[in-house]
């Protein structure tokens, strides 16, 4: 277990001493972050310690004013946009759907990147388009409008356009917004086997830190824009972790079911 990430993968996606400001004020002072190959990492703190901030960062959302964001070594803010497009797919935390968009469209704009004056849309596209809905549980209502979905429903449609990209690195920032429970385990159960079937390297936020031990190979924790701990949720998940993360007194359990840590508030 570490308290800060000072090397870069060969083959990956890292920061570096980024620093990321907004409004004039500082969000993340000076952050170094490694993204794992082919591991589930979650990123856990406080509402408003920037992890949010720092997945948009690894994203090229947002502007650095210091430090940077390299995949394979390459500084993400010089590589062309479908470059970078169909090596890395972004679920937000919320965004707005055209009116009258369909949930396949809405799918179908993940192919985009692959797209070209010499590639137009092929079988491929369609496959993928069809494998993401199906993924997500959506495909009896492939031509519902986005706007008549339920809040859940619009956020399996948002993550069926991330798996229809088909990039081998995922950043999802809450993909369990609006979501009840079982569709929360659902939708996390997804994204695992999406890492042990298909070898996809994800990171993504959750507040809840009993969700990130199920689903995580490696838990990063956060506070006020720094990362204080990270590693396995046996090394992360402690009483004395989530006491300094959170203010939180609490009792860390083995889960009778996973075998994993639980937490059970004090």
């Amino acid at each position: 277990m570490t308290t800060s990430s000072q090397e870069t993968l060969p083959n990956g996606l890292a920061a570096a001493h980024i620093h990321v400001e907004l409004g004039g004020k500082t969000i993340l002072p000076d952050v170094d972050f490694k993204l794992m190959a082919g591991k589930v990492t979650v990123i856990v703190g406080p509402n408003a310690c920037g992890k949010s901030t720092l997945l948009r960062s690894l994203a090229r959302l947002l502007p650095l004013s210091g430090g940077k964001v390299v995949l394979d070594g390459h500084d993400i803010h010089k590589l062309p946009g479908k470059q970078l497009a169909r090596r890395l797919g972004l679920l937000p935390q919320s965004s707005p759907a055209p009116a009258g968009l369909t949930v396949r469209s809405l799918a179908a704009r993940g192919r985009t990147p692959h797209q070209g004056p010499f590639r137009p849309w092929s079988r491929a596209d369609e496959e993928a388009v069809e494998r993401a809905l199906e993924a997500t549980g959506l495909g009896h209502l492939a031509d519902r409008p986005i706007d008549a979905l339920s809040g859940g429903q619009r956020q399996r449609a948002w993550l069926s356009l991330a798996l229809a990209q088909d990039t081998e690195l995922l950043l999802l920032d809450e993909p369990t917004t609006y979501l009840d429970l079982p569709h929360q385990i659902e939708i996390l159960d997804l994204v695992r086997a999406l890492n042990v079937n298909d070898g996809r390297t994800v990171a993504m936020v959750l507040h809840d830190i009993n969700l990130a031990a199920r689903v995580a190979d490696r838990i990063v924790g956060m506070k006020d824009g720094r990362i204080e701990v990270e590693g396995t949720p046996e090394e992360v998940v402690t009483e004395a972790w989530m006491k300094t993360l959170f203010g939180l007194n609490c009792v860390v359990i083995r889960d009778p079911k996973r075998g994993g840590p639980l937490v059970v508030p004090a």
